[in-house]
């Protein structure tokens, strides 16, 4: 066991998901209305949040954010900002698409072997300031938009190959901590052997893994807006409990998973933004987190989408 649990299978290419227990008190809003966008409008926030922009994140590539997707068109085009694919360029591109005033989860950094494009070489990481179905929305939208920005067309996740080596970004949602990875070890040995004891509900786990990180020293420190390239393979060797990274100095650490947009999607609903987050996969099963976009990581989630039983 890992901390939230160890998975019953290796995590690997993720079926259609079955239906998961949710709290029945918690009820997510429905989408906002919001006004078309007229290709001669400036870019202004109600232009940027129009009802054509897709959420923000990978639906039409990850079945396991297939709930929070539900009934949102499947992305075809996607608008990427100027960039040459490695992660520095990936993190000014986030900062100058931040001064756009784009739609809540826009823009942020993904890889082409997880976000794949009809140009199959395509490789790096890119930066998505918006995601349409159709590509007529995409060039409306993109006129808006600084020069240079480009509009491709995605592939089809049943033509894509996702079991083979893969480059994954990790981006800092927000100013966090970092910790070396023996202190993680320390951390996660001592919590299994506590669960193993007496299991506890996983925002019981969470708050004793706060509990713990807090008492040691970090190894440094990241601002919001980081990327940070790695191999597919290693980002669930603490299962969904941290992400990898590197401090300036180029030692290895791990932030909260919670920290990043890893395995994330951005709705748009009436009562405002919300980032779903995939936090736990049992047997192929995932446990979706929903938190208020706007909120941090710390903020109590709305809404806790269990995985089914192994």
């Amino acid at each position: 066991m890992m901390g939230f649990g160890a998975a019953c299978s290796p995590e690997g290419p993720p079926p259609a998901m079955a239906s998961r227990a949710v709290d029945p008190s918690i009820q997510v809003p429905a989408p906002a209305p919001t006004a078309t966008i007229s290709a001669d409008q400036p870019l202004s926030h109600a232009v940027a949040d129009v009802p054509e922009l897709l959420p923000a994140g990978r639906c039409a590539f990850d079945p396991y954010l297939s709930e929070p997707c539900e009934g949102s068109p499947t992305a075809h085009y996607a608008l990427l900002l100027p960039s040459s694919g490695d992660a520095e360029a990936a993190e000014i591109a986030l900062r100058k698409g931040r001064t756009l005033r784009l739609a809540a989860g826009y823009p942020f950094a993904v890889t082409f072997d997880d976000m794949p494009t009809k140009k199959s070489k395509q490789r790096g990481i890119a930066v998505v300031a918006g995601l349409f179905a159709e590509r007529g929305q995409a060039e409306a939208y993109a006129s808006h938009l600084p020069p240079g920005t480009e509009i491709v067309e995605l592939a089809s996740r049943e033509d894509v190959d996702f079991t083979g080596k893969r480059t994954a970004s990790v981006e800092i949602a927000e100013d966090t901590l970092a910790w070396a990875p023996e202190d993680i070890d320390v951390v996660e040995a001592t919590l299994d052997e506590e669960l193993a004891k007496k299991w506890v509900k996983l925002p019981e786990q969470k708050a004793r893994r706060d509990r713990a990180l807090a008492g040691i020293k970090p190894r440094c420190s990241l601002t919001q807006g980081r990327v940070f390239a790695t191999d597919q393979s290693k980002l669930f060797k603490y299962q969904r409990n941290y992400a990898p990274v590197r401090c300036d100095d180029g030692r290895e650490a791990w932030v909260a998973l919670r920290a990043t947009r890893l395995d994330t999607v951005v709705t748009r609903p009436a009562g405002g933004a919300l980032v779903h987050q995939v936090i736990l996969v049992e047997c192929d099963q995932p446990t979706v987190e929903t938190r208020h976009f706007d909120a941090g990581s710390a903020a109590k989630p709305v809404r806790l989408a269990m995985g089914g039983p192994c």
